[in-house]
């Protein structure tokens, strides 16, 4: 990979400049809302069943209606989508805010809500990726998607650690209003930049639409390292979901933590991916092939060494590993995440980005729902380390198979 670029040099990119702020100021709303709203909801229903629930509400647009909203987003002006996109969040996190303080939000009206902006994010998404190359250089792509990478990740990592405080202060009402501003923020960035797209005067229809998404899959059947950096993309996110799902009964169960140390361990694992997507643009002399598949082996090996965990004596020292092993494999994934984005935006001809992310997310989301029910199955014969065991130990398996295959030399 070549790149002889600074971040220095991105300064001249106004456009690229203005949708970086949008998403990064995006994402701070979004991560501020997220972790608010799930504690709304567990505050207003008291069930813990309802928060599988909502996760498969969220998992469903991503697998559904990313593919046909990707075919259509190439289609359209990716800035106008961005707008629309911005504004029905707008509109969104402030319809709930309103009826949350007239006491009018029940679990159809929180579960709905979920739905409306997992759809959003679904439209959204493809969107912003296929904009990049639209605004920014061809030769700064690398260091262009790394530096809006850890920016996003700095945003996270700021929303998570004030989040909790902020719920305190203004409550889980006043910060959905406070996540509405920052998308009116976000949307001001957005409408300033140059309108720099050449498009096809074509219609949108769903005749188009289906021939777009049909030229997608086409081009998916026909691009083989494409396929394969699917394969890698579904399998990392599976093996994931574990974490994801169990995290919380882990800390709490296991460790004999409260919830101030599952903040630590959020705000660790953001400080970590940001780290890896910062340094991973300057790992010149690593191949992109040894970055990511032995990324994806170091997450299954902590994984597998976090099982242990509950055998450590005492309850800080419990802790200390358990921040370490989210660390590493949070560099790691910061570090995949942006060389997949990179490979992505490399690899894939500009006229088919907007379809080809749609059917990677889609392809990718379908891995969260399936995930999750087996670890809901497994959950009542087996205690979570074992499950973490278990799962790391195929993720470390998997990767080291997929090693072996020459198409991935080609990355």
């Amino acid at each position: 990979m070549s790149n002889n670029t600074s971040y220095k040099d991105l300064f001249t990119e106004r456009n690229y400049l203005k949708l970086t702020i949008a998403n990064t100021i995006s994402r701070f709303g979004d991560s501020i809302v997220s972790i608010a709203y799930i504690w709304l909801m567990y505050e207003l229903t008291g069930s813990a069943a309802l928060m599988a629930i909502n996760l498969f509400m969220q998992s469903i647009p991503k697998t559904l209606f990313q593919p046909i909203s990707g075919a259509i987003v190439d289609k359209l002006s990716k800035k106008k989508v961005l707008l629309i996109c911005m504004a029905g969040r707008f509109i969104a996190m402030f319809s709930v805010a309103f009826l949350v303080m007239l006491d009018l939000a029940g679990v159809f009206i929180l579960l709905a809500f979920t739905f409306i902006c997992s759809t959003i994010e679904a439209v959204y998404s493809p969107a912003i990726i296929a904009i990049t190359p639209l605004v920014l250089a061809e030769d700064k792509y690398s260091t262009g998607t790394g530096l809006n990478n850890s920016l996003g990740q700095a945003a996270n990592l700021a929303g998570t650690a004030i989040a909790g405080v902020l719920v305190v202060i203004i409550g889980s009402v006043g910060v959905l209003a406070l996540g509405a501003a920052t998308s009116i923020l976000s949307f001001f960035f957005v409408f300033t930049m140059n309108d720099t797209e050449r498009r096809a005067a074509s219609r949108i229809n769903l005749r188009s639409a289906k021939q777009s998404i049909y030229e997608g899959v086409s081009y998916v059947k026909a691009n083989r390292l494409f396929g394969a950096l699917l394969a890698l993309g579904m399998l990392l996110s599976a093996m994931v979901v574990p974490f994801s799902a169990f995290s919380v009964v882990f800390l709490m169960e296991y460790l004999e933590s409260g919830p101030e140390f599952f903040s630590v361990v959020k705000v660790s694992l953001s400080v970590a991916a940001m780290v890896g997507a910062v340094i991973m643009p300057k790992m010149k002399k690593t191949k992109n092939k040894r970055i990511i598949l032995s990324g994806g082996s170091l997450i299954g090996m902590c994984m597998m060494l976090m099982s242990f965990l509950p055998l450590l004596g005492t309850a800080v020292l419990r802790q200390g590993f358990m921040i370490l092993l989210v660390a590493i494999a949070g560099v790691a994934l910061g570090a995949i995440n942006v060389m997949f984005g990179v490979i992505f935006i490399q690899q894939i001809d500009k006229e088919f980005l907007g379809r080809m992310e749609g059917i990677t997310n889609s392809a990718t989301g379908v891995a969260v729902p399936v995930i999750s029910a087996i670890c809901a199955v497994f959950a009542a014969s087996a205690d979570v380390p074992r499950i973490f065991f278990a799962f790391g130990a195929i993720l470390v398996f998997m990767f080291t198979v997929l090693s072996r295959f020459r198409i991935y030399n080609r990355i």
